[in-house]
Formats: structure tokens, C-alpha cells, sequence
């Protein structure tokens, strides 16, 4: 290596580092940054419009039963290449209870393990891989559901 050449390739590589960090920041952003939330607003990954809904298909939910949310989307179907994801946060529920959950599309299925009131915010959104192996989303529905459920 010639002399000096340290000292330039050494600003080159940090100014390369740099440009990874931003760019993988904005592959990465959080979906709430890239979709401003409301009925029928277009998806930024499709620009297509969607339409949703949450509905509770266990009519009287009981401890340590199974309760069944059914996530309706309008179009029901994501294009190809896409596909549609669901999280599910407790916000509130009974001293010591337990809520198991298993997220899907169309249908959630939860068990709640003691009666009361409780409280889940939940979050459907649309993933797509991007053609240089990272990951993008957008936010398409999220709703705060309460329910009780019954001993």
C-alpha cells in the first residue's frame, strides 16, 4: 500500500458504512411511519385501496375456551408476492390471567384464562420481500377490541 493510502480508504469505508446504515433504516422504517391509518386509505406497497373489519366469532366467550376474531379485508385477498400478517397486544385483562393467542389471517384464535373484562389492540398488516432480501410492510387495519368473557 502506498503512503496516504491508509488515510483515504479509511474515510471511504466510513462514508460506505454511513450510506448501509440509512438505507437499511429506510428499508426498515415502522409501518406507522409509512401509512398514515383510516378506512379505505391506499396501501403504499400496492397502491391498492382496503377496506377492514374485526369480528368476534365466538358468540359468548368463556374462560379457557377458545375465542375465535376473524380479520375481514376488502380485497380479501393480497397480490402475488404479498402476504397479510396479524399482532395481537393485550391492553388489558383480569390480575393474573393469561391470554394465549395465535395470530393468523383471516381468523385469530385466542384463550383468555380467567373471566373479566379485557382489552386487545390489534394490527393487520400487508409484508412484502423486497427483491434485495429485505422485508417492507404497511399497517392496514388496527382496531381496539373489549370484550368480556364469562367463567
Amino acid at each position: 500500500m502506498k503512503p496516504g493510502a491508509a488515510n483515504i480508504a479509511q474515510p471511504a469505508r466510513s462514508i460506505a458504512l454511513a450510506l448501509a446504515v440509512v438505507v437499511t433504516g429506510l428499508v426498515c422504517l415502522p409501518s406507522s411511519w409509512a401509512f398514515a391509518e383510516g378506512a379505505g386509505q391506499p396501501c403504499p406497497l400496492t397502491g391498492q385501496r382496503y377496506e377492514g373489519r374485526i369480528e368476534m366469532a365466538t358468540s359468548v366467550p368463556r374462560a379457557g375456551e377458545p375465542i375465535t376474531l376473524r380479520v375481514i379485508l376488502d380485497p380479501q385477498q393480497p397480490p402475488p408476492g404479498f402476504t397479510i400478517s396479524s399482532l395481537v397486544e393485550v391492553l388489558q385483562a383480569p390480575a393474573e390471567s393469561r391470554t394465549e393467542i395465535l395470530p393468523g389471517y383471516p381468523k385469530i384464535r385466542l384463550t383468555c384464562s380467567k373471566p373479566g373484562r379485557h382489552l386487545l389492540k390489534v394490527r393487520v398488516s400487508m409484508i412484502a420481500k423486497t427483491s434485495c432480501g429485505g422485508v417492507t410492510s404497511a399497517r392496514l387495519l388496527q382496531r381496539r377490541i373489549a370484550f368480556e368473557v364469562r367463567p
